[in-house]
């Protein structure tokens, strides 16, 4: 399958173009391609896109970091089935970044962009906003339900510190026990922090990956219940 990449000088390049408010690039000409066959289809992306544009328009969310958890689950859903050279690549999510989802990145990031600090946000690491929408969809799916990605409000932190930076998001059992938790009990930073270092340091003696979700959350509440006395 063929796809549209872009490299990181050229992604930084047109970033900070359009930071400056510099007109919109022609895609055609800015992105290469990789992989060989069907170009990837896009289409069911652009269309949760247009979703997420028009829940923002009409102020169906708050704040972008609503809208982040709100449509997690549809960005994953449209790319969950492309091939896994595809997911992998940074320059894929570079061009995601800059080509699909430059309004919510920087709807999203803009104190950060208007500090001068864009390329976390688009150079296709866990910051970069389409991945870490991705990753976090993906943290809690359950079959087709992804909706602990937005049942938490005000979650950045939890979601970049908590799930997507550490071994909890590589498995979603674990991920969505503590996703309850916290939806729960709403954990302030100086509760929580203590608690995911202790479950961190539990993955030196348990694969939480063959653990049932009846475990994992047996798991987490002993450790709240430790914590709290």
């Amino acid at each position: 399958m063929r796809y549209p990449t872009l490299s990181r000088s050229r992604t930084e390049n047109l970033a900070h173009r359009l930071v400056a408010g510099g007109p919109d690039p022609n895609w055609e000409l800015e992105r290469e391609w990789a992989g060989s066959g069907p170009d990837v289809d896009l289409s069911p992306l652009r269309e949760a896109l247009e979703a997420m544009r028009a829940a923002h328009d009409e102020g169906e969310a708050a704040t972008a970091e609503e809208l982040e958890g709100r449509f997690a689950g549809d960005v994953h859903r449209a790319l969950r089935d492309l091939p896994i050279e595809i997911l992998d690549d940074p320059g894929f999510w570079r061009y995601l970044s800059l080509a699909e989802f430059w309004w919510f990145v920087r709807l999203r990031e803009g104190g950060p962009i208007a500090r001068g600090n864009v390329m976390t946000y688009v150079d296709g690491g866990r910051e970069c906003v389409p991945l870490r929408m991705f990753l976090r969809a993906q943290a809690i799916r359950k079959g087709d339900d992804y909706s602990l990605a937005g049942a938490l409000p005000r979650a950045t932190d939890f979601w970049r510190s908590h799930v997507l930076r550490v071994n909890t998001g590589t498995a979603p059992q674990l991920a969505r026990s503590l996703a309850r938790l916290q939806l729960e009990t709403r954990m302030v930073s100086e509760e929580i922090r203590p608690l995911a270092r202790e479950l961190n340091r539990l993955w030196s003696n348990i694969v939480f990956h063959v653990y049932e979700e009846e475990d994992c959350d047996e798991v987490l509440r002993d450790l709240y219940e430790k914590r709290s006395r």
